[in-house]
């Protein structure tokens, strides 16, 4: 595949200009036509994961904007400084991104509204709260009150409370969540509010009453925040599983060598990945992928750089059904 031959720096530029858009919420047509950009090649999918991370943290500094001491690590003029352009372009994502998120306004951390955390295309937080672990989905926005309430605005939330912590009180639009104890999943997507439950008994109501429970292994939608015609139903291992799939750990390569992106999978992979063509470990890598299944990042290895992978049984292992290993080789490589 050739190299894409815009300037690094103008490739950030757009990456960045493109992830502050759809920030604020992108028609179908320009969904396709960001979608055709930033596939042309690795170098723009490149600059958009490095767009998105900067995004996430610049959600959280964006607060600082009028703080002489933030703004003066902002580049004024990138190009009168020494440094070489691979230095830059991060330079160039940040500056680009606290100067559109700037204009367009986002939702700013206060103390009196609360703290707002929020997550972008492929993003992910886990956060604790009150003795409980918060996990965000990517394209989720939620609040967090100073007395500790929280406010689900978008996107999806996994929640798991243990017992003998502080009640958890989930606002989505005029209806409540409230769990003493247990495992949970708010998804608000619309006007479909979704609540699954893993463990214990969790309560949905509208203001201080009490409304409907929800059992570990049920899962309840309701449509325009009308409980009266909200489906409670119950809910498969296998449908909890990919339901949540999403909190499996990511992957995020931003032209990353292969030998470094092979390190990041095996801390999480069953199945370890072999370099076996050392030619290739210099070659530049970008994506995000699912860190304990690497097929994803095997089959755009095959279609984007033309490399092979094979799987293969480990001959020392005193277990013949273990993992074994993924060699991975230049195509027609033996």
């Amino acid at each position: 595949m050739k190299r894409d031959p815009t300037p690094p720096e103008s490739l950030a530029t757009d990456a960045a200009r493109w992830v502050a858009r759809r920030a604020e919420g992108l028609t179908a047509e320009e969904e396709e036509t960001f979608d055709r950009w930033w596939r042309l090649g690795p170098e723009r999918a490149a600059a958009v994961a490095r767009a998105e991370a900067a995004e996430d943290r610049l959600r959280g500094l964006v607060a600082f904007r009028n703080d002489p001491a933030f703004r003066a690590l902002l580049p004024a003029d990138p190009g009168a400084r020494n440094h070489s352009r691979t230095q830059w372009i991060p330079w160039a994502i940040a500056a680009g991104l606290a100067v559109i998120l700037t204009a367009t306004r986002l939702p700013l951390p206060s103390s009196s509204r609360g703290t707002i955390h929020s997550t972008a295309e492929h993003g992910y937080q886990r956060l604790l709260l009150a003795g409980s672990v918060v996990q965000l989905n990517a394209r989720t926005e939620l609040r967090v009150a100073p007395e500790g309430g929280v406010q689900l605005a978008q996107g999806e939330v996994f929640f798991s409370v243990p017992p003998g912590s502080r009640p958890m009180t989930v606002a989505v639009g005029s209806l409540n969540v409230v769990a003493k104890s247990g495992t949970f999943a708010v998804q608000r997507e619309r006007d479909t509010l979704r609540l699954i439950v893993l463990a214990n008994t969790v309560q949905l109501g509208r203001g201080a009453r009490t409304g409907r429970a929800v059992a570990a292994g049920e899962q309840l939608v309701v449509q325009g925040e009308d409980l009266d015609q909200a489906r409670l139903t119950a809910v498969r291992p296998e449908q909890v599983q990919e339901l949540l799939a999403w909190q499996a750990p990511r992957v995020a390569l931003a032209e990353t060598r292969l030998a470094d992106a092979i390190e990041q999978f095996n801390l999480h992979a069953w199945a370890q990945l072999e370099l076996r063509d050392q030619a290739l470990a210099d070659l530049r890598v970008s994506g995000v992928f699912r860190a304990d299944l690497p097929d994803d990042f095997l089959r755009h290895l095959a279609e984007t750089h033309q490399v092979d992978s094979e799987r293969v049984r480990n001959p020392s292992s005193s277990d013949p059904s273990g993992p074994g290993s993924i060699l991975i080789r230049l195509r027609g490589a033996r």
